[in-house]
């Protein structure tokens, strides 16, 4: 006679640590020895929760227990009892989490290992998504520094580089060995050098939309865009750390960008008093690209005369902020 059914109790990652097969009805789970599975958790009673059949099917009845039963999406209280589903159920009895499979639970289907061309093909990726990295990184040095010294700076800007990429991946790969019990190195590699050029790319999108439309003030505003990229590649750093809890690393991503986003905009306002990261856009481009049309020099300088009245007041405050008994002075007279 086959097993009625096998209890798995889990890893916090998901991971099967013990297995205790059902032989016959019913199933005793409980922290007491005289239980068929003995949990030792201090949040699970003595005779926490009993799987039984009838002619209804299977069912959990719940014991004796202040904490109840996780199971099905719902918890259960001292008492109550729950319909064994169609599929195997999580169940969550203290801090323990386990795994009701029936005989008739249809087996999942066999997972093919990964072959060696899956390998090649992501090592393939890695190999572009690292050449373009470092075609982006000597392209910025190159506009960033004089002919004179740019051997000498680029190669301390791809060491520098590579020990950001390395410490940066190194800490996650070990958070993922930790708790996912497998590195991920290289996926972790790949989410950054990812994130990198995405974070380029917007950058670039902006500033050269900002001036081929003469949006100056679009360029300002290419952080909050950036900041939805670096959260992104924490929710995939994650996912690597937790692959169990997607909704966890959702929110945790999610508040990242909320927390993230209010701080630049917060700090951007402390320093310009505006929202905007600049006030002015720093890049250009060739004028071939402008698609906006020119402004003749009258109309440009008609377009500044608000601009004279803004700054007199502004330069007469920071007059009164350096001399404060002046400023009181003249008020007296």
């Amino acid at each position: 006679m086959g097993a009625l059914a096998l209890i798995e109790v889990l890893d916090r990652d998901g991971s099967v640590r013990h297995t205790q097969k059902v032989l016959a009805w019913p199933l005793r789970v409980g922290r007491s020895l005289d239980n068929d599975l003995v949990l030792d958790d201090p949040h699970v009673a003595g005779h926490h929760f009993t799987v039984d059949a009838n002619d209804d099917g299977v069912f959990l009845a719940v014991g004796d227990t202040v904490n109840g039963v996780g199971v099905g999406g719902q918890l259960l209280a001292a008492g109550e009892r729950w319909q064994a589903a169609a599929v195997p159920s999580t169940i969550v009895a203290g801090r323990s989490h386990l795994r009701l499979r029936l005989a008739e639970h249809t087996l999942a289907p066999e997972q093919p290992l990964v072959a060696a061309r899956v390998l090649t093909q992501g090592l393939a990726v890695l190999a572009w998504l690292i050449g373009l990295n470092l075609l982006v990184l000597v392209f910025r040095t190159y506009l960033d520094t004089d002919p004179e010294p740019f051997a000498r700076t680029v190669s301390v800007a791809v060491l520098w580089a590579t020990a950001v990429v390395l410490g940066w991946c190194g800490g996650w790969t070990l958070l993922s060995k930790l708790f996912a019990h497998q590195a991920h190195f290289a996926w972790h590699v790949r989410v950054l050098l990812t994130a990198t050029l995405v974070w380029e790319a917007v950058g670039l999108l902006f500033a050269w939309v900002g001036f081929s439309l003469s949006w100056p003030w679009l360029p300002g505003y290419t952080f909050a865009v950036q900041m939805a990229v670096a959260s992104l590649a924490l929710y995939f750093h994650l996912q690597a750390v937790e692959p169990h809890r997607p909704l966890f690393t959702r929110a945790f991503a999610a508040s990242a960008f909320a927390v993230g986003l209010g701080l630049l905009v917060w700090g951007h306002w402390q320093r310009f008093e505006s929202t905007r990261s600049a006030l002015y856009q720093s890049t250009m481009f060739p004028p071939g690209t402008r698609v906006a049309r020119p402004v003749d020099t009258d109309t440009f300088v008609e377009r500044l005369a608000p601009l004279e009245g803004r700054l007199a007041d502004k330069a007469r405050q920071a007059d009164d902020t350096d001399n404060p008994a002046q400023g009181g002075s003249d008020d007296e007279e």
